[in-house]
């Protein structure tokens, strides 16, 4: 599977949530990020890049 279609996934997923949801992922994501930053592992670098990567295509779609 591309990472084009994993993300669309994603996002499907996250905009069909409800607010309060929705808001723990992105709380979630954020908080992942930062573990990420203390514990550094390629791994978790490239999940922080995808999470980010869908973070952002939820505040443009919500703005």
């Amino acid at each position: 599977m591309s990472i084009n279609i994993f993300i669309r996934i994603i996002t499907f997923v996250i905009e069909n949530m409800s607010g309060d949801l929705r808001k723990a992922i992105i709380a979630a994501i954020l908080n992942w990020e930062r573990i990420a930053e203390e514990t550094p592992n390629p791994i978790d670098n490239v999940i922080v890049m995808f999470l980010k990567a869908i973070l952002q295509i939820e505040l443009i779609d919500t703005k």
